[in-house]
């Protein structure tokens, strides 16, 4: 879940995961509140399923997904930037909206089963981090973050 605080913007946005009861496919999906109780599924008419544009989907097969929205990327196609777990591995996309993303970019260097990934701006550090689980392999993350 990420949403832009109420200070930078009037609407409190969700990016959260669907599933299918029949197919369990995992994606990622775009509401807005408000007051962050009532929530409006737009229809985007970005991706297909189930035989329509008619839906609030901004990327499919996606599972435990972070989005963040970087204020301080000075790239404006790469201002919202996404870490899941793809098949099999972790994965980041880019956005310059939020809503329309960049094609996944596997990092094959860091499995991804059963994770869930957040991003956030360390300030201490002056970047952006990844929070994931003490089980990814250390070096790895350390050689793809340079």
């Amino acid at each position: 879940m990420t949403s832009t605080p109420p200070e930078k913007q009037n609407l409190t946005v969700l990016n959260y995961m669907d599933a299918k009861p029949d197919h369990r496919e995992m994606g990622l999906c775009y509401a807005v509140s408000t007051d962050g109780i009532d929530w409006e599924k737009p229809d985007l008419g970005l991706l297909e399923f189930g035989g329509n544009k008619r839906n609030n989907i901004l990327m499919r097969h996606v599972h435990g997904t972070g989005v963040f929205k970087d204020d301080r990327e000075t790239n404006p196609a790469r201002r919202y930037k996404m870490l899941f777990c793809g098949e099999p591995q972790m994965t980041v996309a880019f956005s310059a909206d939020g809503l329309n993303w960049s094609r996944p970019i596997p990092i094959p260097e860091i499995e991804g089963h059963g994770t869930h990934a957040n991003i956030c701006w360390a300030p201490d550090l002056g970047k952006s981090t990844w929070d994931l689980p003490v089980s990814m392999p250390v070096a790895a993350l350390i050689q793809f973050a340079k």
